[in-house]
């Protein structure tokens, strides 16, 4: 694929543990980055932005963030929209793509893996070109209660540690 204009993209920071968060400097290279923070009003953003397309960032999904990604993929079904989390789990990408996500990628983010999501935005931004908005079929997929992660009187810098002894208490 030859490489073309970036994608103007809202990358949604859902991470529980670190709010400082910032996406990773590989994006700059295929995307014009715009940054919406948890706290801020992520559909307004989109109403104002219009991006091309959104990524949800995870480190560890937890409910306000997965319920915050169906909402939006409810009321803007015609954007393109991927997930990129540190949790790998074939619970959360079955999850994510019975969402209607276009992608699903474990962080840290390669280059290869990156290219080929930017391929497949650009060939929906390429389609979507002349089209009216996509009305999409409801789907009413709920997050897993296994992947998940919950906080301790609100205090998310535990959410690797409890993420990993919920995955191996048994071990």
């Amino acid at each position: 694929m030859v490489m073309g204009e970036k994608i103007k993209l809202l990358w949604i920071d859902l991470s529980t543990a670190d709010a400082d968060a910032q996406p990773e400097d590989l994006l700059e290279d295929y995307f014009e980055v715009t940054i919406c923070r948890r706290h801020e009003r992520v559909a307004r953003r989109l109403a104002d932005d219009n991006p091309e397309a959104v990524c949800f960032s995870f480190d560890y999904p937890d409910r306000s963030g997965s319920r915050l990604v169906e909402e939006m993929k409810r009321l803007y079904a015609s954007i393109p929209m991927f997930i990129t989390t540190m949790q790998h789990s074939e619970e959360l990408a079955v999850w994510a793509f019975r969402s209607r996500m276009t992608d699903f990628i474990v962080k840290p983010l390669q280059e290869d893996e990156l290219l080929r999501c930017y391929g497949v935005l650009k060939d929906i931004c390429t389609a979507k070109r002349g089209q009216s908005n996509r009305v999409m079929a409801k789907s009413d997929q709920v997050m897993p209660a296994s992947i998940v992660t919950t906080s301790v009187n609100g205090d998310k810098s535990w959410a690797p540690a409890l993420y990993y002894v919920e995955q191996h208490f048994r071990e």
